[in-house]
């Protein structure tokens, strides 16, 4: 899978500081869990149980790769048409992007008019700033995301391990029109996110359905970042919904030697509607992290 992401197409990038949870779930309930989303098994040793991953996101500097471009890197090195160009296809496309989020498909022109004006505009005065002053200026305002996944998993007939996503909730109308607009499947929903980062995290889809998680520190390990790692290594597998299965790349890796993440303890409630056969109340270990960079590739059919 290598030479295949080598030549990913990249959409978009940014910057995640948060929580990876990994919580053990009876092995038998989970795998007969996937058989009834699509021709999925577990991979891995032969226990009694396997892991789920809830990962919990602050997502900063999200900005769209067009053509694997990034735009705040490109504008301080093109010249001054070429940027203001640039401008003008970005913010036609947030603007698109926004007028879809917000369900009013009759101003998506108008909006996309008006974006790209801004776009100008904002190219116009950021021509002379530094790179990081045009990061800021052309990203999304920051988000939170919830994650369920479950890694070592394989379609039937691919050897390919993947991450299986069982849920995604955002607090961003933007993101969820991303997800959607784009295929990628994940079934994404907008709840509220309550962040005390990162001794507490609470996710609440509606009244009777909200996930809280706690966490305390423990001796940081090397090897957790290495487990994380690997999982992180895996293709994003989603659509499962949808009846068909889709994956990307959603690349990003924990640098131990930079000391970008710690290690804590874990408790996870209310996942129990998401994860059949996980505790109420599961317990887990955990790595919380800090400014990893990332980027997305375009969704395609798996297998």
């Amino acid at each position: 899978m290598t030479s295949e992401r080598g030549a990913t197409d990249w959409i978009s990038r940014a910057t995640l500081s948060g929580v990876c949870c990994s919580l053990p779930v009876e092995r038998n309930l989970l795998g007969e869990h996937l058989a009834r989303l699509g021709p999925l098994q577990l991979e891995g040793a032969d226990t009694r149980e396997h892991v789920v991953l809830c990962e919990l996101w602050t997502v900063r500097e999200g900005r769209a790769t067009p053509a694997g471009v990034d735009m705040a890197e490109a504008l301080m090195g093109w010249a001054g048409a070429a940027a203001r160009l640039s401008g003008m296809f970005w913010g036609a496309g947030l603007g698109w992007l926004s007028a879809l989020a917000a369900g009013s498909t009759s101003e998506l022109v108008h909006a996309t008019r008006q974006g790209a004006r801004t776009g100008l505009e904002g190219m116009n005065a950021l021509l002379g700033s530094s790179t990081s002053e045009a990061t800021k200026a052309i990203s999304l305002p920051p988000y939170h995301e919830l994650m369920l996944a479950v890694p070592d998993v394989r379609l039937a007939g691919d050897p390919v391990r993947y991450m299986a996503v069982l849920a995604m909730v955002t607090d961003s109308r933007v993101a969820l029109a991303i997800d959607s607009s784009f295929g990628y499947g994940f079934a994404k929903q907008l709840g509220a996110f309550e962040v005390a980062d990162p001794e507490a995290w609470t996710v609440s889809l509606d009244p009777s359905s909200r996930v809280r998680a706690h966490f305390a520190p423990a001796p940081t390990s090397a090897a957790d970042a290495e487990c994380v790692n690997r999982w992180w290594g895996q293709p994003l597998l989603g659509g499962f919904h949808a009846g068909s299965c889709i994956s990307a790349w959603l690349e990003r890796r924990i640098d131990v030697v930079a000391a970008q993440c710690s290690s804590l303890t874990a408790t996870v409630a209310g996942l129990e509607h998401f994860v059949p056969g996980i505790s109420r109340s599961a317990m887990g270990t955990a790595l919380a992290f800090e400014g990893i960079a990332s980027r997305i590739s375009t969704p395609r059919r798996a297998g």
